[in-house]
């Protein structure tokens, strides 16, 4: 009986290390600085949404106080006096910040966590010293890293690759960076409700990035342009995602009054055009982009007949139109339709505004304003070619 009884001891404890040990394997720690308030309520919500632990930095040499006087209405952001005397009475305002800091908690366990997201807000365009600092004194071997920054404006792609490139110093894999704009396109500040509104719109895509596996698809964009907005958005997608990129050019001068015309009208009818290339090799991608403007509610001939030119089995298609108003979803499914024809299912899309209402006007949003739609757009993307096939 006593040998039973020790058997099932052996047992039990062998499987209760057996689900530590798994467990231990799928937790997901959250770490962050802030010094105004925002990164800590994004970072917060997204843990409670990604089930995660919890860990703030504090800064111990740098006040958060002046600094959050002096960062909150916008980071180095002067005074109307642009006189010699004004800068430098500005800058003289300005808090002085310890680069080499000191932080608590200085040493993180990290054995029991696979996955850690690092919250941050940005300093004159470089990751804050707490941070830094944390990166220095911690080591993130064989961690999967996802990084969430918040600053007053959009960050460029060279941007968040150095910052990727200090975290990758700590050995941790750099699977995916996000940002959350503080501040709205009038530069004045967003409520909180709008940060947490999109920053809840990311968990989906940040649990997809820690849930698989590095993937080495690679993407191509294949798009065309006529006024060079549908080109501005692709060129910039492009940077984000690490994508190839082939410009379908129609071989018709459409710039012209009577090609203009004739594009229209062969839109309208569903008619096709001479394009180069007519043919665009596939074989090494499994992710596709297809881009265009939208004439008479549907795709130019230029991109129908890239489309019907070439086929699409077995690829994830994402369709980014650039439009003048909201594109509606029977001319989506209509849209969608020609990739399903060419063997393709169309698995997300999306659309880019280029006009917006001032009044009761209408006016060219700018170039600008759509690349930094099309950037925000990038990790739903990203999650979009990560999920698994749908048939």
């Amino acid at each position: 009986m006593k040998f039973f009884i020790k058997v099932f001891m052996l047992v039990v404890l062998s499987l209760g290390f057996i689900f530590s040990s798994v467990s231990a394997e799928e937790k997901t720690l959250v770490v962050y600085y802030s010094t105004t308030g925002n990164t800590k309520a994004v970072c917060e919500l997204i843990s409670k949404e990604l089930g995660a632990d919890l860990i703030e930095i504090k800064d111990l040499k740098n006040d958060p106080g002046p600094i959050k006087r002096a960062f909150s209405g916008g980071m180095m952001e002067m005074k109307k006096d642009k006189s010699p005397a004004g800068m430098k009475g500005n800058m003289a305002s300005m808090p002085k910040i310890v680069m080499d800091t000191d932080i608590s908690p200085s040493n993180i366990d990290f054995s029991s966590y696979s996955r850690i997201l690092i919250g941050s807000p940005i300093w004159m365009g470089k990751l804050t010293p707490a941070v830094n600092k944390f990166l220095d004194t911690n080591k993130l071997d064989n961690k999967k890293v996802v990084l969430l920054t918040t600053s007053n404006a959009a960050e460029s792609r060279q941007r968040q690759e150095a910052y990727q490139a200090v975290i990758e110093k700590s050995g941790a894999d750099v699977a995916a960076c996000y940002q959350i704009q503080v501040k709205n396109e009038q530069k004045a500040n967003r409520s909180m409700e709008e940060l947490l509104y999109e920053a809840k719109g990311l968990v989906p895509a940040i649990k997809e990035v820690f849930s698989s596996e590095v993937s080495s698809e690679k993407t191509l964009i294949i798009y065309y342009s006529r006024t060079g907005n549908t080109k501005a958005v692709c060129e910039a997608l492009g940077q984000e995602l690490s994508a190839d990129i082939v410009e379908v050019k129609d071989l018709n001068n459409r710039m012209s009054t009577p090609g203009i015309i004739g594009g229209m009208l062969k839109t309208f009818l569903g008619m096709r055009t001479k394009i180069f290339p007519e043919k665009i090799d596939m074989t090494d991608y499994s992710n596709v982009i297809l881009s265009a403007p939208i004439w008479a509610a549907k795709v130019p001939p230029a991109m129908r007949t890239a489309i019907y030119m070439n086929g699409f089995m077995d690829k994830k298609v994402v369709m980014l139109v650039t439009c003048d108003s909201f594109y509606a979803e029977k001319y989506q499914k209509k849209t969608s339709k020609l990739v399903k024809e060419s063997g393709g299912k169309v698995s997300a899309f999306y659309q880019i505004h280029a006009l917006e209402e001032k009044g009761k006007e209408k006016i060219e949003r700018g170039k600008e304003k759509m690349i930094e739609d099309v950037i925000k757009l990038a990790p739903e993307i990203t999650s979009v070619f990560a999920a698994k096939q749908q048939n």
